[in-house]
């Protein structure tokens, strides 16, 4: 049908039929009572509905079993997790044992080390002891071949402190020297010498510069060896004096 734009006015219009659109529906009492209604409307009778069947014996087995083998998994993931943290701490304490256990053994061989070391030191010590000690004698044999040489009147001297202090009062005595120390004594106590009966002794076994004095009472060793001994003795050695030293 062709559209018109005329405009229809006054009795014309009254000749047409009246429209009557219902939106909401009369009888609803607004949009939200309509839609329930519609919802209900659409929604089957209850006894439209189908039954809900029963499970049959196999059926509530397996569901038995699937509820079973739930907390079988529950249970095998809870041995599971503690089984882990069972192991990490076996592993720490395994750490801990084996670093100790080697620590331990580090030490062992630090102390061995140290041991070790102190050993040598103690060694080193005793071989520069030893050599300090030979350097000593040798010095100590050098000084006293220069007293000799450069004191000829040394064994006279030595005389001297003997009798003071034996107080012979001219008492028979025997003076047993070297060939040498014999001609040094008599050449500073001359020949009338006021030593009272005294008898000279030659002895090549003695070293120059000392003698042994004999007389009736005992005897008196003052001889270089002997002196000597006693000298080094006291330093835990015995190195005898030669000829050769006093040269």
């Amino acid at each position: 049908m062709p559209s018109s734009n005329r405009i229809i006015r006054g009795a014309e219009a009254s000749t047409f039929t009246g429209w009557n659109i219902d939106l909401l529906g009369n009888h609803y009492e607004g949009p939200v009572d309509r839609l329930l209604t519609e919802i209900s409307q659409d929604r089957p009778a209850p006894e439209l509905l189908p039954k809900r069947r029963e499970l049959s014996e196999e059926e509530i087995r397996l569901q038995n079993w699937e509820m079973v083998l739930r907390e079988r998994e529950a249970q095998l993931t809870g041995l599971e997790e503690e089984a882990q943290q069972r192991g990490y701490k076996q592993g720490q304490q395994q750490g801990y044992a084996e670093g100790f256990e080697q620590a331990e053994q580090e030490r062992q061989t630090l102390t061995a080390v140290a041991a070790q070391i102190n050993d040598q030191f103690e060694q080193y010590k005793t071989q520069l002891a030893d050599k300090l000690l030979a350097l000593a004698v040798s010095v100590s044999k050098k000084v006293l071949a220069d007293t000799l040489q450069a004191h000829t009147d040394h064994a006279a001297l030595l005389l001297n402190q003997v009798l003071d202090g034996l107080q012979l009062d001219g008492k028979a005595m025997t003076v047993r020297a070297h060939p040498s120390t014999l001609a040094q004594l008599k050449q500073h106590l001359g020949e009338d010498h006021t030593l009272g009966n005294v008898r000279w002794v030659e002895d090549p076994q003695q070293l120059p510069g000392g003698l042994v004095l004999q007389h009736a009472e005992g005897e008196v060793d003052a001889s270089i060896q002997t002196r000597w001994m006693k000298a080094i003795e006291a330093l835990g050695l015995d190195t005898a004096l030669t000829p050769a030293d006093l040269d």
